[in-house]
Parts: C-alpha cells; sequence; structure tokens
C-alpha cells in the first residue's frame, strides 16, 4: 500500500471529483503514458538530439530506511544534468484518463520528491485548449498538446535527504487540457553545477488542498511543512500573551507561517505557578488549544494537553489559566498555543475540508524558562581574554551572584594594546552542553556593541537577561584595530523628524512582500524586491530567476538594499545606495534614475507605516502610490492607493552600518551650506554635474553649477 494513501485520498476530496480525481500516478503500475526529459530552453542539448537524458522508473533505492518517508516499490529516477538550463526536468506524459483540465481557480499539484541538494522546485503543464474553448475551430483546433500552458515554483523548498511531498500552485484560463507534468526537481542556475546529480519522483497527484501529504517526524511535528504560510485571509492567529508572576509576554506570529517558533527570548514562570495564555485571533468558528512538553521527551503527549476550547458555536475562547507542577524541574520548556478546528491533535487537524491549512488555523511555539519559587539569585560567570570586563566598582565577576531581574551596571577595561568591541551576554542554562535539546535552545546570546556603551566605557545589562545563569564575554580588539560588527536591523521609525540624511535604512512591506531593493542582475532599470515571505495576495512571478532573487533572504549588509531618504528643501528623495540613483514614477511603473527628482511625499500612516509617491498627483486618493506587485518579475514596484496592502512600508534603521561609500549628499550636510561641501562620494563621480544647490544634474545641461573632474570641484 502506498504512503499517504489516506491523506491523499482526503486532499482529493476537497475539489469535484471530475476537475481532477483522476489523477494519481504512482509508478508501480502502468499508470502513466510514457517518461522522458523536457527542457524550456529551445537550444537545449536534450532539444536538438546532442544529449538524450536519463530519467526512468526505477525500484526505489530507499526502501530499506524505514526513516525515508516512503514505502513503495517503484519510483522514478531523474539525472539532473548540468547542460540543461534551470527549466530542465523529469517529463511525466499523462494517460487519457489521466489527463486533467486547468481551471482559473487554483489547483495544486503534489509530487512526493527526494534530492540531495538544496535549491526551489517548478512544475511545468503542457497541454492544449479544448473544444469548449471559445473561438475553438479558428484559432485553438490544431495546438500541439506540447504547448506550454502553466509554469509554477512550489510553496516550499524541498528538504534535503528525504522524501517530502512538494505543492505547486498552478491555474489558467479554463478549458485547458494538460497532456504531461514536467516535474523541474531544481530549478536553480546549472552555472554552479560542477556535477550532475540524482533524484527520485513519486506519488503525482492533484487536489484543491495546498497541505503537504507529510511523515509526521522529528520533534514537535507538524502537519504542515513548517515553511507553510497560511492561505486564508479572513481569519488570523497574530499573536500569544503570556501573563505570569515575572511580567507580560508578548510573542507575535511571523512570516504568516502556519507554525511560528518564537525563540528570541524564554519567558520566565515559576514551577507550581498559575499564569495566564492568551490568543490574538481574529475570526470565527475555531477553537484553541495550550499544550506544555512536561517531560521534555519532543512531543507532546496525550496528558500535556493543559487547555483547550472545544465548545460548539461561532466564537473562540481565546484565553486559558494554566498552572505547572509545583514539582516541575528547572528548565526550559516548550509551550504550544493552537488555533484549530474541533482536533486535539498538536500536530494541526488533517481532516478534508477541516485541515488546519484550509480552517485558517496556526500554532506559535514558545519557551518557558522554569525556575523554582525559593530561587532568589543567578550565578554570573565570564570569559575574558585580553581585558576584562568589570563591575561598575572595578570588582572581578568571579563566581559572583546577583539579584534576579536586576539590572546590572559592568565596564569594559582592556589590556593595554587592546580596545573594546562590546561584549556578548549569555543566558540559560547548562553552556558547557549541547545548545539544543530536542530543538528547544538551552541559552540564548546577545552581542551588545561598543556604540551603546556610555562615555565611561560602563553599560546596564538589562533586568531581563537575569532570569536564568549569566555568562559575560568581553569582545577585545588590538587598539587602532576596527571592531569586526556586521550591519544589523534597528529600530522601525514611528515619525519622519527620525530620520537622518546621514543614516541608511531598508524599506520593506509590513505584510512580508518584500524589502524594495536594486536588482541589477533582473531589471537595473526598475525597483525590485528581495526578502519575499509572503506572496499570497498576488502570488509570485513565474520567472525562476526573479522568483529566486526575491525570496532570497534580505542581507542589511549589501548596498542593494540600503536606502537613503534625503530631506532637502523641504523636499524628500529616495537614494538607492547599490545602484547610486533616485527613484522616480513615469506612468505605472516606479523606476531608477541618474536625474534628482525628489518624491511628492511620504504619507505616515499612524500605525508605523508609511507610502511613498512620486511623479506627480499625489492625494489620498491618488492611485499611482509605490506599491509591491509580487507576480511581476520587471516591475516590482507600481502605482496603487497609498492603503493597499503592497503599498505598506516600514522604514528600518540599518545599524552598525560602517562603510557608507554610496551616500548621496544634496548640498551637503547642512542643506542651507550649498555647492560648498559638494564632495566625491565614489570614484565613479568623476565627470558628474551638480547644480549650485548640490543637486545632481545631467552633466549635458547648460546650466550654471559645478563638476566634479578628477576628484576636484570646478565651476561652471
Amino acid at each position: 500500500m502506498k504512503l499517504y494513501k489516506k491523506i491523499l485520498t482526503l486532499a482529493v476530496a476537497v475539489l469535484p471529483l471530475a476537475a481532477f480525481a483522476e489523477v494519481n500516478v504512482t509508478f508501480d503500475t502502468d499508470d502513466y503514458a510514457s517518461v522522458g526529459v523536457y527542457d524550456w530552453w529551445e537550444a537545449s542539448p536534450f532539444r536538438t538530439g546532442v544529449l538524450k537524458g536519463n530519467c526512468k522508473v526505477v525500484d526505489n533505492p530507499f526502501l530499506a530506511d524505514e526513516t525515508a518517508g516512503n514505502a513503495t516499490a517503484k519510483v522514478l529516477g531523474f539525472q539532473r544534468s548540468r547542460y540543461g538550463s534551470n527549466m530542465f526536468g523529469a517529463r511525466i506524459d499523462l494517460k487519457e484518463d489521466q489527463r486533467f483540465v486547468l481551471t482559473p481557480a487554483v489547483q495544486y499539484v503534489h509530487v512526493m520528491m527526494y534530492k540531495p541538494v538544496e535549491g526551489r522546485s517548478m512544475i511545468i503543464g503542457l497541454g492544449r485548449h479544448n473544444d469548449k474553448t471559445a473561438g475553438y475551430e479558428e484559432t485553438w483546433k490544431n495546438q500541439s498538446p506540447e504547448a506550454v500552458q502553466f509554469t509554477a515554483l512550489a510553496n516550499a523548498k524541498a528538504p534535503v535527504g528525504q522524501w517530502a511531498d512538494v505543492v505547486f500552485p498552478v491555474k489558467g484560463a479554463g478549458n485547458i487540457d494538460i497532456y504531461s507534468l514536467v516535474v523541474v526537481v531544481d530549478c536553480e542556475s546549472p552555472h554552479e553545477m560542477t556535477e550532475d546529480f540524482v533524484a527520485y519522483i513519486d506519488d503525482v497527484t492533484v487536489s484543491g488542498s495546498s497541505a503537504p501529504r507529510v511523515a509526521l517526524v522529528g520533534d514537535y511535528p507538524v502537519c504542515v511543512e513548517k515553511t507553510q504560510q497560511f492561505t486564508r485571509t479572513d481569519r488570523a492567529f497574530t499573536q500569544v500573551t503570556l501573563k505570569t508572576s515575572a511580567g507580560q509576554y508578548v510573542k507575535k506570529q511571523t512570516k504568516k507561517n502556519v507554525l511560528t517558533e518564537a525563540f528570541d527570548t524564554f519567558i520566565p514562570v515559576q514551577s507550581g505557578e498559575t499564569f495566564t495564555v492568551k490568543a490574538g485571533y481574529t475570526g470565527s468558528g475555531m477553537h484553541s488549544f495550550v499544550y506544555i512538553d512536561l517531560n521534555g521527551n519532543g512531543k507532546f503527549d496525550e496528558n500535556e494537553l493543559l487547555a483547550s476550547d472545544t465548545k460548539s458555536g461561532s466564537g473562540c475562547r481565546t484565553t486559558h489559566s494554566i498552572t505547572l507542577p509545583a514539582d516541575l524541574a528547572p528548565g526550559i520548556y516548550r509551550l504550544r498555543t493552537k488555533i484549530d478546528w474541533q482536533s486535539t491533535d498538536p500536530a494541526g487537524n488533517t481532516s478534508g475540508d477541516n485541515h488546519i491549512l484550509q480552517n485558517g488555523g496556526g500554532m506559535i511555539d514558545v519557551l518557558l524558562n522554569v525556575y523554582s519559587p525559593e530561587r532568589t539569585t543567578v550565578s554570573v560567570t565570564n570569559f575574558q581574554r585580553n581585558g576584562d570586563i568589570l563591575l561598575e566598582d572595578g570588582t572581578k565577576i568571579d563566581n559572583y551572584t546577583h539579584p534576579q531581574f536586576t539590572e546590572l551596571k559592568v565596564k569594559a577595561v582592556p589590556e593595554k594594546g587592546f580596545d573594546y568591541a562590546g561584549i556578548r551576554i549569555t543566558h540559560g542554562y547548562n553552556f558547557s552542553g549541547d545548545s539544543l535539546v530536542h530543538s528547544n535552545p538551552q541559552y540564548i546570546t546577545y552581542t551588545v556593541p561598543r556604540k551603546r556603551f556610555a562615555e565611561d566605557d560602563t553599560y546596564t545589562i538589562p533586568a531581563s537577561y537575569f532570569d536564568a545563569d549569566v555568562l559575560i564575554e568581553g569582545l577585545m580588539v588590538e587598539e587602532g584595530q576596527e571592531p569586526a560588527v556586521d550591519p544589523t536591523l534597528g529600530e522601525n521609525i514611528s515619525d519622519l523628524a527620525q530620520l537622518d540624511n546621514g543614516k541608511a535604512y531598508a524599506i520593506h512591506s509590513i505584510n512580508g512582500e518584500g524589502y524594495l531593493c536594486y536588482n541589477e542582475d533582473i531589471n537595473g532599470d526598475y525597483v525590485g524586491l528581495t526578502g519575499v515571505t509572503d506572496y499570497h495576495w498576488n502570488k509570485l512571478t513565474t520567472d525562476a530567476a526573479a522568483a529566486e532573487v526575491y525570496l532570497a533572504e534580505y542581507n542589511p549588509a549589501e548596498a542593494k538594499g540600503q536606502w537613503q531618504i534625503v530631506l532637502f528643501e523641504d523636499s524628500y528623495y529616495l537614494y538607492n545606495l547599490g545602484a547610486h540613483k533616485f527613484v522616480t514614477r513615469s506612468g505605472r511603473d516606479y523606476y531608477f534614475t541618474d536625474d534628482t527628482p525628489a518624491l511628492d511625499g511620504i504619507r505616515n500612516n499612524g500605525d508605523g507605516s508609511f507610502s511613498f509617491h512620486a511623479g506627480g498627483g499625489m492625494s489620498d486618493n491618488s492611485t499611482s502610490w509605490a506599491c509591491i506587485v509580487t507576480n511581476e518579475s520587471t516591475y516590482a514596484l507600481r502605482n496603487w492607493t497609498w492603503n493597499d496592502h503592497g503599498s505598506l512600508f516600514y522604514i528600518t534603521e540599518i545599524e552598525d552600518l560602517t562603510t557608507y561609500e554610496g551616500l548621496v549628499k544634496l548640498g551637503g550636510e547642512d542643506p542651507t551650506v550649498g555647492i560648498g561641501t559638494v564632495v566625491r562620494q565614489q570614484t565613479t563621480d568623476n565627470g558628474q554635474a551638480f547644480n549650485l544647490q548640490g543637486l545632481r544634474i545631467d552633466a549635458t545641461r547648460p546650466e550654471r553649477g559645478i563638476r566634479i573632474a578628477a576628484g576636484r570641484k570646478v565651476l561652471r
């Protein structure tokens, strides 16, 4: 019997059978027409006949491995050749009774996949319009069944070295019969490949459910991929609030994932204590559950469901009172809060339409730091080289005990010939042991840069760090050596008055639709995206190269994602440090320019978000506000209303950015100074021209100004 058969049946039942229920390619029987290879690239050696490619049904090489996750006899083996394009894959021709109809409604192609390398996957659908299509006789009757009808990236990457259900959302104009599916196991660029690899494919089906058919294995398993995002917008599990004797702690859902592991801090609670857990949920018709892994075995046992709301009706009780056992040993424990429909399973409901992904539920896991009510102090130790971290009065930190939940002022004292770059603070338990026990961090480390120290070289460690044992390490460097501190994202600004012309910022969607950036490899003329974590509103571009950049993690150290927002003569200018260009709008699109156009304005929306307008005609009723469009590969920032989901941005300072070589200066540090402080920012500024206000202009313009030539200012 095929693994996942029961789950598969439930998933297929979500949509009408006529649409696709017949699609079920197992490779165990003759349930497919043929297999082979396919490459989108027309000049591919696999299309010209120079190479044939390897793709065939073989015995499952992992059958003896019970942990592999697929106990089926036959699978499809495919050699990913480095000579194919990034859209080279295994072609599966469907039998006539297995062909399905592409519809405007989203359907999900599920593919069990085993691959040895990390990377995104894609699926391609080949087929033709059927006789129900308008104008069939005149236009579509002779269409080839090998015409590409859709391409779709997987909802999530397949894990390396294990079987997983990879899910692809597909849709089309309707009345299109799909004859073949091409599974592109790895749609990353082949230019970095040094050798071919073999991947395996199995159990290809189509359903109305996007929930992966996953084996519940590992620590604290869930019934979806851990990167799976919400698919419903009418229900939202946004945060969980815990109120203990030590204070109130709010943990927010991140990246719109069904599962959030909020492990940035511990939540202190005493053994035997009664505390409250409140789920921040909007919507109706759901239930809430709270679990704690009290025995620390890496899963939530049946008796570890400590609170639940399984009443019927449209409401959802979101607040629960929890009492810990009085004899619970000190340590780190995982607590899970789950919103779901009538299911006590901590992994989530997997029942058909009530699957947690379909019902709009979610989970937030937090870490409890359980301590004894008798404890009043914590142990503080240090580890120092080339200097010392002392108490404020000069006392060494040696076998020191400190009152719990009380701040502590320390002083950095480097040895002769050394300086300090900051300190590293670790708090938790078992510093000399494994940092993870059943995937739960046992201690958390924070780095405090030197800039946070006072002029007398002291720093006050917050009281919240003293909820457990503490280790302090001084970061000493040789005198004159620049401290190695990576740029990081700081706080979001809440008011435009906080902007500084001499600083760089990240500008990113409040809804996870990405960070604005300069993507030279995609299209350097238009504002691009990176760091996209949520694209369910507009879907994701089908351009594989652009999608790869969009989904890459945002790096604050890369100039392409660093922005200046320069205030000059009562106007704001938006400048990218990677492109060395300003931003404006023409028609629908926001683009980079060598000119120096001001923005029409930046709207403070009052909730911590901002909206940008350029190109003229700004008003609250304008439809030309900058708006992210994730399904576009070239024009990622287009026009729409200021309050659209894609038009709301956070502005976040990039801290510890020591290199500002790309900063532009409009009229110098003081905008009233004019040309006196116009300087060359980089070698490419040679030949640039500026007007008398210090604004960069077209060098061919016949107006008075200043030109930078050989690094010197030349008046015109």
